[in-house]
C-alpha cells in the first residue's frame, strides 16, 4: 500500500515537472514538448493566463504529500480554499491589468476565468468594489486553505 502512494506522488511530481516545461516560453516559437505542450499550454493560458504557473507548485505539493502518505485534515475545505485562490489569482490577474504585462491580452484569449468574473465584478461594484471583494475572498481562501498561524494572526491584529 505504501508504494502506490510513492507512485501516484511521483506521478503527480512528473506531471507538475510536465506542465512547467509546457509553459516556458520558447523563443524559437515551438513548445518544448511539441504539439501536446503546445495544446496543453493553450488550454491553461487561455482558462488561466498568468495563474497558470502556479499549477505546477500546486502539483508538486499533492504529490509531495501523497508521497508522504501525510493526510490532509478537513480535505473539502483545503480543496474549496485552494479553488478560491486560483480563482482569486486569476481575478487579481485582470483587476491588475497584469496579463497585459505578461504579453496576454483580451485579443489572445487569455485567462477567461478572470475576465468572466471581473468583468461582472467592475460592471456591478465598479473596480474598487471589485478589488474589495477580491481582498475578503482572498482572506477566504487563506482561511479555508488554513496555511500557516501567521496570516490568522496578522489578521487578527488588524481587524
Amino acid at each position: 500500500m505504501n508504494k502506490r502512494h510513492e507512485l501516484v506522488g511521483i506521478l503527480w511530481f512528473l506531471i507538475s515537472i510536465f506542465l512547467l516545461i509546457s509553459l516556458l516560453p520558447n523563443p524559437h516559437g515551438t513548445n518544448f514538448l511539441g504539439l501536446f505542450g503546445k495544446y496543453i499550454k493553450a488550454v491553461f493560458i487561455f482558462l488561466f493566463g498568468g495563474s497558470s504557473y502556479i499549477f505546477p507548485l500546486v502539483f508538486t505539493l499533492i504529490g509531495y504529500f501523497t508521497f508522504k502518505k501525510e493526510k490532509f485534515e478537513k480535505p473539502r475545505l483545503k480543496i474549496i480554499g485552494a479553488s478560491l485562490f486560483i480563482i482569486n489569482l486569476c481575478l487579481f490577474f485582470y483587476l491588475t491589468g497584469l496579463e497585459n504585462f505578461l504579453g496576454y491580452d483580451e485579443k489572445s484569449k487569455s485567462n477567461i476565468i478572470g475576465y468572466l468574473i471581473g468583468t461582472g465584478l467592475v460592471k456591478a461594484t465598479s473596480k474598487i468594489g471589485g478589488f474589495l471583494i477580491f481582498f475578503l475572498s482572498f482572506i477566504l481562501s487563506i482561511y479555508f486553505l488554513e496555511l500557516d498561524e501567521y496570516p490568522k494572526s496578522f489578521l487578527s491584529k488588524v481587524i
